[in-house]
């Protein structure tokens, strides 16, 4: 079974917003936030003042997660899983000139997954053929759920 991970990143000063997201194995999942605080405790040698993670569950607090949302600059972990809606939110305030290293989710999300050699994109690009591969392959497996098939 897996669950989903989605992170974003918003930043006022960013020219995109990044909403990303990955299907994890529910094995995996529970280790999410142990991975989470290691690598915001790793990550220390980069942030003049550490990264504090507030967490959420299905309705807790939601008014609070909405005002940073509205207000500031943030990074949140949102996990779909069997157990539920649980959302991790770092918030990185408004100060336009403070540093946030924008891999930090990927990075995170890596580590669980146990692909510390996918943690920088560039570093792991595939050819034109295994794209083609796995778009067939992803199609594939997809079809019975493509609800446009039969319209």
């Amino acid at each position: 079974d897996y669950s989903v991970i989605f992170w974003e990143i918003s930043r006022k000063r960013s020219v995109h917003g990044h909403i990303q997201f990955v299907p994890v194995q529910d094995m995996a999942i529970g280790n999410f936030r142990k991975v989470l605080d290691n690598q915001i405790e790793y990550d220390k040698r980069f942030y003049p003042e550490s990264l504090k993670v507030r967490e959420f569950g299905n309705e807790d607090k939601l008014d609070e997660l909405n005002e940073v949302i509205n207000n500031q600059d943030y990074v949140l972990f949102t996990i779909y899983g069997k157990e539920g809606i649980t959302k991790y939110l770092i918030e990185l305030g408004n100060d336009d000139d403070k540093f946030f290293d924008a891999q930090f989710p990927r990075k995170v999300v890596a580590v669980l997954l146990n692909l510390k050699n996918r943690i920088h994109w560039t570093k792991c690009i595939e050819t034109k053929e295994q794209e083609s591969i796995q778009k067939a392959e992803f199609q594939t497996n997809y079809d019975k759920y493509d609800i446009m098939k039969n319209i």
